[in-house]
């Protein structure tokens, strides 16, 4: 007997395990959305979602994740701090960082800071959101995760 995302399979593994994504954003909508893209991409998989990055950093922690993909801004500890926590014990899992910053130069200082961090993506929120997540939840389902 086999238990895998919480699902118990008897006698051998199912052909394809899918982990699980995780999204960490304060904005319902922007999580639906989020979780809806990954849906389209990747149709089956699992979410998990969390409202501020202390949430993010634990569940990264005790889970077995695919992905995570996080807001910037977010109450308690924001995603560039969660990132730079989450590497101290997990270098594998890749974390896409969104931002809503206005200023183009001021998104792209978040998605600098957020590389130097750990992060391999950035996406602004304030461009063609659902393409270029699209795109990067693309990335990470084809390394086989």
């Amino acid at each position: 007997m086999v238990v895998t995302n919480a699902k118990i399979y008897k006698g051998a593994y199912p052909r394809y395990i899918m982990k699980p994504a995780i999204i960490a954003d304060d904005e319902e909508a922007v999580r639906g959305l989020v979780r809806r893209v990954i849906g389209i991409v990747s149709p089956g998989r699992e979410v998990d979602e969390v409202t501020n990055g202390k949430d993010l950093v634990e569940k990264v922690r005790t889970g077995n994740y695919a992905f995570a993909v996080t807001d910037h801004n977010m109450p308690q500890m924001s995603g560039l701090e969660a990132i730079a926590y989450i590497r101290e014990f997990d270098k594998e899992t890749p974390i896409c960082i969104c931002t809503a910053d206005s200023d183009k130069t001021e998104a792209d200082n978040v998605g600098k800071e957020a590389s130097r961090k750990g992060a391999n993506d950035y996406v602004n929120k304030n461009g063609d959101l659902v393409r270029n997540l699209m795109g990067v939840v693309r990335k990470y389902c084809e390394t086989g995760r």
